[in-house]
């Protein structure tokens, strides 16, 4: 987020700012990224201390109100865990001579003294300059450091020092020497770096006291001349002193990996979208119960990051923010962390006995029993397919593809039964059974590897240079070279954990122009990578199963943003332009059509018509009321038939793309903006201009849309031809439904897997 400006141990509310005391200073408004409630960590993204932002106190630009995890209405403060991560507070002080004419003697000819006084403390060893405490006024920096690590309250300092020369306009220092030009003499500067746990953080400024008094010497004042500085020594009548800090602490502050707000009832698929939006998160797999007068949901984290790469960081508690819950008695949200292991029990028909205690550097402590206290194992039916869905294959036919189950009871699983219906109680067939019944044998394997193509290039004529990054389903690679090879890609992949193993290849695009070597100087880069084996297998194309997730069409992207267009092969000059390209191989359906007509119309796609559109709605569906172009377009089931059927997640906005999107080519003026519900939005005018529709969710080529207008009906043009990445996924198992199927229904499919035991349950 930024940095919080003299910190010290024990403030309760922190002042926001960036920048250094050199270049200045800016206060930071934190409000537009963080809210009343939310996490923040002071110090280290990961090791430094986390705190809420507190419900009571000034929070707005310049503060930050501190509360601890536990309860937002309190009042938490800092301590030495954020502020060991704090950049270093910097202090000086100064002795010198107030007169350029005369120098103070020198401590090794007359030990004249000072004390330093540091808060409530002041110095007490030394005797050098005097009594107890007294420092010799121009003595080492290992002196000054010692004898302040003495005090209480400091326990590690770096001390340097400079010389102070006399005003001498044409002089310039040496190395180490600090120039005065305001008429005084000699002295020294010394610098105090405050280093330890300590005295990290904004710390009390340090003062020089008892020059010349109070037990230090004075010259020689104590031993000649009754206690009167002797001519030939100079020193308190002589000795300015200064203090100041030159360098105040900084500490930087982090907001923890938020998802966007959940619903109270928010589906399984929901929660996982929201989970795995965090990319320390990777993947997560989400079961959703009624628990009480809510919900329960159960998060297994299915992927983590490998701790032995530079990048790692690890998963900690996740933490919730229930401020925006409402309900007649308090609402809330409690997450329970859990480990579960699954305990291998090779004999049957015998008690299993499980305890389970905790260990720690100490040892370990009492052991708990398990509820129940044993039991026996035998073979069970088979669980649920991982893993269901079914995608339109055409009119009259439906693709089903499913996962084995994550346990099959402890015998192999024998065979599954794919029902399906127009009915979500599976009656409508003879006697109450099933409309559909097919049976698929456990060794009828048919999983296809998805494969997608990713490639860069640059106009003819230039030469490519920079980095890209590459993003697979969250998670991102490090920068790799524009002409990074296949080992090298397959290893960045390989590093994200939402990967278990590709296969990549590399083609070069050789140039043609003149001058060019051909494919020396290529003009472009094309990896072909393969998914050999990954946590959810099939088909890569992002699936519409959450409000909550991003529609990212195929789930690996690059971004060229660092990509370098160069002048020279050499590429020793270069910039960055539009001259270079990303792309993958899949690209998503754009059909247009010119809007000219004041009169309503309807669009049809795949047999179904859309609702009535009138020329003065809203073109995009940003306002969430209904009645825009894209939100018409999107209630068309023939749109949205690849999203799963929301019925729980009510009380979720929508929040990611539509599943089309509308845009216009007319340029933008005031004439073409609207608000609704607090939205700006484009204005459908139909006064000539041309109206793109883009297909976000459906993959590869899409059926022609039409519009109607009174009697006449017009298709669209395909301005973007959908294109599949070149290998479509499939999961291990697969069956296509083609009996009792019609476009006139909407249809229900089930799939369940049978052992020796029976029919598991249903998914």
């Amino acid at each position: 987020l930024g940095s919080i400006y003299d910190a010290a141990q024990g403030d309760t509310d922190l002042m926001s700012m960036d920048g250094d005391t050199i270049t200045g200073l800016k206060q930071l408004d934190f409000k537009s990224e963080i809210g009343r409630g939310d996490y923040v960590r002071v110090g280290h993204p990961t090791e430094g201390e986390t705190f809420r932002i507190r419900s009571t106190g000034d929070f707005n630009k310049g503060y930050v109100p501190l509360a601890p995890i536990e309860d937002e209405t309190a009042t938490a403060s800092l301590t030495y865990l954020s502020l060991q991560h704090a950049t270093y507070e910097i202090q000086t002080f100064s002795i010198y001579s107030n007169n350029a004419t005369k120098n103070l003697t020198a401590g090794d000819d007359s030990a004249s003294g000072y004390r330093l006084k540091f808060d409530k403390e002041t110095t007490f060893v030394s005797t050098a300059g005097g009594d107890e405490g007294c420092l010799v006024w121009d003595g080492s920096v290992e002196a000054v450091e010692k004898e302040l690590e003495y005090l209480p309250n400091i326990d590690d300092v770096i001390v340097t020092r400079e010389m102070i020369f006399e005003d001498q306009t044409n002089r310039k220092g040496g190395v180490g020497d600090y120039i005065k030009h305001d008429g005084t003499g000699r002295g020294w500067k010394y610098y105090v770096t405050f280093v330890g746990d300590q005295v990290r953080g904004n710390v009390p400024q340090l003062e020089v006291v008892d020059v010349g008094e109070d037990g230090c010497f004075n010259g020689a004042a104590e031993t000649q001349n009754g206690g009167l500085e002797k001519d030939e020594y100079s020193y308190k009548r002589f000795a300015n002193y200064d203090y100041a800090t030159v360098q105040t602490s900084m500490v930087p502050i982090y907001k923890l990996q938020t998802s966007a707000d959940i619903a109270y009832d928010a589906t399984a698929l929901d929660v996982k979208a929201a989970v795995e939006s965090l990319t320390l998160a990777c993947n997560v797999d989400v079961e959703r119960g009624e628990y009480g007068y809510g919900y329960a949901w159960t998060v297994t984290f299915t992927n983590t990051h490998d701790s032995e790469l530079t990048t790692f960081s690890p998963l900690l508690p996740m933490l919730p923010n229930d401020r925006d819950m409402e309900a007649a008695v308090t609402p809330g949200v409690t997450i329970v962390p859990q480990q579960q292991v699954v305990v291998d029990t090779p004999v049957t028909g015998i008690p299993y006995y499980v305890q389970v205690q905790a260990v720690n550097a100490m040892g370990s402590g009492t052991a708990r029993m398990s509820s129940p206290i044993s039991l026996q194992p035998a073979p069970q039916k088979p669980s649920s397919p991982a893993t269901a869905w079914v995608d339109v294959v055409s009119n009259t036919e439906l693709l089903v593809q499913w996962e084995a189950p994550h346990h099959n009871g402890g015998e192999a699983v024998t065979h599954y039964k794919v029902e399906w219906d127009t009915s979500p109680d599976f009656d409508s067939g003879d006697k109450g059974t099933p409309l559909g019944v097919q049976t698929v044998a456990a060794n009828e394997l048919s999983s296809i590897v998805d494969t997608q193509a990713i490639s860069v290039s640059i106009e003819d004529g230039a030469y490519l240079g920079g980095t890209f990054t590459v993003n697979f389903d969250g998670q991102t690679t490090k920068q790799l070279p524009y002409d990074v090879s296949a080992v090298a890609m397959e290893e960045a992949l390989e590093e994200l954990c939402t990967i278990y193993d590709v296969s990549v290849s590399r083609s070069m695009s050789c140039s043609i122009a003149p001058g060019k070597d051909q494919c020396d100087d290529a003009e472009g880069f094309t990896w072909l990578v393969t998914f050999l084996s990954l946590q959810y297998p099939g088909d890569q194309h992002t699936r519409d199963t959450s409000w909550m997730q991003p529609v990212d069409k195929h789930r690996l992207s690059i971004n060229g943003e660092h990509l370098l267009s160069c002048d020279d092969a050499a590429l020793t000059t270069c910039h960055r332009n539009k001259e270079t390209t990303v792309a993958t191989a899949s690209t998503q359906e754009t059909q247009s059509f010119v809007c000219s007509s004041t009169s309503t119309f309807t669009f049809t796609f795949m047999n179904l018509i859309s609702g009535v559109i009138t020329p003065g709605i809203a073109l995009q569906g940003d306002g969430l009321d209904g009645t825009s172009l894209e939100e018409i377009l999107n209630d068309m089931e023939s749109v949205n038939a690849g999203a799963t059927a929301w019925e729980a997640g009510i009380g979720q906005p929508h929040r990611h793309q539509f599943q089309v999107s509308a845009s216009s080519d007319a340029p933008l003026g005031p004439e073409r903006w609207m608000t609704v519900n607090g939205k700006n939005v484009t204005k459908l005018l139909c006064d000539g201009e041309t109206i793109s529709i883009t297909f976000n969710t459906l993959n590869g080529d899409q059926p022609q849309m039409s519009h109607s207008i009174g009697g006449s009906t017009t298709y669209l043009d395909e301005e973007v031809k959908g294109v599949t990445q070149p290998v479509v996924g499939r999961l291990p198992y697969s069956i296509v439904l083609d009996e009792e199927i019609s476009d006139a229904d909407d249809y229900y499919v089930r799939v369940a897997a049978f052992n020796t035991h029976g029919c598991g349950d249903a998914k």
